[in-house]
């Protein structure tokens, strides 16, 4: 065999050559012909003529079209490492990395633009769009990060084992956008930042660490988990404090914030998210700014300090406008949305979610589209309309669980069971509270413990289990004056 591909390889002329030994370097399940373009030095047509030479002499085949509509190709094993032996002995080192790093810097570029066109979880995690150039991306953001998923880990593996931290570091970061685009597929997030994290722990890269750590963090944010995710976010803040980097400090004092926020540990939250508030900058940090201010308007309502509430979201939303985060401006009017509801002006709040299902579902946001669903049918069910809140839950249900957002399936079943008790079927919303209520409690959630404990004394009282009720609705006042919640107030 070796003989054989030896033959194969001199019949190749010189750029074919080179283009097999540099897309043998890394192991890619499979790549578009625009790759090469970078690994070479090349225009992307020559590299799509190089490449379909190299399918020509049986090196490369097609293996399907991707997402986007480009053809994908896959060496042979055993042509790769014939190839890759070859480019060990005909390269050097310096050129095999300049290389890789031109791809990555492609790769990197690529992921900003799709991130900034994608839904908002991406566009949060990496927010400046690159310059146009080969592989452009045309409109598929979420379709570009499917296609290229299994290259960007396959490229941080690489990089980690080779010594160009920066770049397994970069690359790990695109993967962030990259999961947070196509939904919870969040393996490669993990094991990506995994693999980057010993990487720069090996070469002493302790800013680069810190980062990484901040991903971690950023990750079991995403995932609920509260309290893995505070604690990645505090490891990442004593580096950024050791190295005094400004930004890392602020976002991992702000990931803190939101941790705690999410716990309904507010007074920890908000000193945390005033701390991150007070190392931004305007308006270079505008977008990160109003993301704080969305924290801290979302504690004072979730405290019943309902004018606090609505002009911190407020200026959230007018940075969020300024800063062109349509996904940020979509968020501040859902919180916006939800000042009112809780105020009792329900046609207020109508007319501002309804405003943000727009922006979520213009952008493709999912699981934008859901939470502003799930609050739209909240306000439609409390103005009686019960038929269009329904069809809205069922919708919103089904996504969260294809989704596997615990979080958001919680959410969903609470609001449902208040709608069998708006038309009196106590039965069926105690069956849906009851989920909703397990799920709390896996994620470690008391505010919304203690509000799904309200909605099922409410019920148990209607079907004259009067004692089980009562000690419901006591158990839920006790929680509520634990944690400083509006409806303490509310149910005194």
């Amino acid at each position: 065999m070796r003989a054989s591909l030896r033959l194969g390889y001199a019949e190749l002329g010189a750029q074919e050559q080179r283009a097999l030994r540099r897309l043998a370097l890394m192991d890619l399940p499979d790549f578009a012909a625009w790759v090469a373009a970078p690994l070479l030095g090349i225009t992307p047509e020559e590299a799509e003529e190089a490449v379909e030479r190299l399918v020509d002499c049986h090196f490369v085949e097609v293996v399907h079209t991707d997402e986007t509509g480009r053809t994908r190709y896959r060496i042979h094993d055993l042509a790769r490492e014939y190839a890759r032996e070859r480019g060990l002995a005909d390269e050097d080192r310096d050129e095999r990395h300049a290389a890789i790093l031109r791809l990555v810097d492609r790769w990197r570029e690529m992921a900003r633009t799709a991130a900034a066109r994608g839904p908002g979880g991406a566009s949060r995690l990496l927010p400046a769009a690159g310059a146009e150039g080969p592989g452009a991306l045309e409109d598929e953001p979420i379709a570009w990060f499917a296609a290229e998923q299994g290259c960007l880990l396959a490229a941080v593996t690489h990089c980690a084992e080779h010594g160009l931290f920066e770049a397994a570091r970069e690359l790990a970061a695109a993967l962030m956008a990259a999961s947070a685009a196509l939904y919870n597929e969040f393996e490669a997030w993990s094991r990506s930042h995994e693999v980057a994290l010993a990487a720069v722990r090996r070469g002493g890269d302790v800013e680069g660490e810190a980062w990484l750590l901040h991903g971690l963090g950023q990750l079991r944010l995403e995932q609920d988990r509260f309290d893995e995710a505070h604690a990645f976010f505090a490891a990442a803040l004593r580096l950024f404090e050791e190295r005094d980097v400004r930004l890392g400090r602020a976002q991992a004092l702000a990931g803190m914030g939101s941790a705690r926020r999410e716990q309904a540990r507010f007074d920890e939250a908000l000193t945390l998210l005033e701390s991150a508030r007070a190392l931004y900058r305007e308006p270079e940090d505008g977008a990160a700014t109003a993301y704080v201010l969305y924290g801290v308007g979302s504690v004072y309502r979730d405290q019943g300090r309902h004018q606090e509430a609505w002009d911190t979201l407020a200026r959230a939303h007018r940075l969020y406008v300024a800063a062109g985060d349509r996904h940020g401006e979509a968020l501040a009017l859902r919180g916006l949305g939800l000042c009112h509801r809780a105020r009792g002006d329900l046609p207020a709040a109508e007319r501002l979610l309804r405003q943000a299902l727009d922006l979520f579902e213009e952008t493709g946001d999912a699981f934008g589209v859901v939470y502003a669903e799930q609050a739209l049918a909240k306000v439609e069910l409390r103005r009686g309309r019960t038929a269009p809140a329904r069809a809205r839950l069922d919708r919103c249900l089904e996504v969260t669980r294809e989704r596997r957002d615990l979080f958001g399936e919680a959410l969903v079943l609470r609001t449902r069971g208040e709608w069998h008790l708006a038309v009196h079927d106590e039965g069926s919303a105690t069956e849906d509270l009851r989920g909703a209520l397990g799920l709390w409690e896996k994620l470690e959630l008391p505010q919304w413990r203690a509000r799904t404990l309200r909605d099922l004394g409410t019920a148990e009282l209607r079907r004259g289990a009067a004692r089980t009720g009562r000690a419901l609705c006591e158990e839920a006042l006790r929680l509520f004056r634990a944690l400083g919640c509006r409806e303490a107030d509310e149910e005194r």
